[in-house]
């Protein structure tokens, strides 16, 4: 008999493991090219952009979670829906929930993230090349003359042009992320990914929890409908690599 599935979360695991084995051999070949990122313990300027996950992901942070986080996440996404019933544009949409729920609700008071040994691969493969207030920076308030110096000065060869965010790490995690959404294709009958805390409480939901594990596609059709900016999913695996792609970043 064929060996059983291993669950979405040893999956999410692996995918995370090998990625960041992937960026460690990536930066050390940065260091010896003079290249220089600028991510440091407890900068947190990043940790304001809505970050993209997926199921399988959002699984394995979700048991982590204490009951008081599991409070303050479930208030967090509270406003966070609230936002979004006022918004139909996506790029005013992450404007707003930026500007108004600042943080990520797992960021912990001393400027690291709380569970960061189970952090998303959208957040791994996230590395500066220029300096952290660039990470925090409103580029939208920015005259077009200054726009323009920023994007000269970028290293396009380094870079995920237009942002100063490093490009070969997010292609790595991007390939593994495809993976992970193979695998629950395979494992539930769909693909889900999009809002990292979104998906976190979803997942704390028990029954929700089992019904999306057990290919439930009219849960996931009446979830994407509810929260079309916030979710992207797909139950037809004719239809796989068609998944809209939602970026959560700048």
């Amino acid at each position: 008999m064929p060996a059983p599935n291993p669950p979405l979360t040893t999956r999410a695991r692996s995918a995370h493991q090998l990625l960041d084995a992937i960026i460690g051999q990536w930066r050390n070949e940065c260091a010896s090219q003079g290249s220089r990122l600028y991510c440091h313990p407890g900068c947190a300027g990043c940790c304001s952009l809505q970050v993209q996950a997926s199921w399988a992901e959002a699984l394995l942070l979700a048991e982590a979670l204490t009951e008081t986080e599991q409070r303050q996440l479930r208030g967090y996404v509270r406003r966070l829906l609230a936002l979004t019933r006022q918004q139909r544009d996506y790029k005013q949409l992450l404007a707003q929930v930026r500007q108004q729920l600042g943080s990520c609700p797992f960021l912990a008071a001393d400027g690291r993230c709380a569970h960061y040994s189970r952090r998303p691969l959208a957040c791994r493969a996230l590395y500066a090349t220029r300096e952290p207030h660039y990470c925090t920076l409103d580029f939208s308030r920015l005259s077009s003359a200054e726009k323009q110096t920023f994007l000269a000065s970028l290293d396009r060869r380094l870079v995920d042009f237009p942002t100063h965010y490093a490009a070969a790490p997010r292609q790595f995690a991007a390939s593994l992320e495809q993976q992970l959404l193979q695998h629950q294709q395979q494992w539930t009958g769909h693909r889900l990914l999009g809002n990292l805390p979104l998906l976190v409480c979803l997942a704390g939901r028990p029954r929700l929890r089992a019904a999306l594990q057990q290919h439930a596609t009219g849960w996931l059709g009446r979830l994407q409908r509810r929260w079309p900016l916030l979710l992207a999913a797909n139950s037809n695996s004719a239809d796989a690599d068609s998944l809209p792609r939602q970026h959560f970043s700048p």
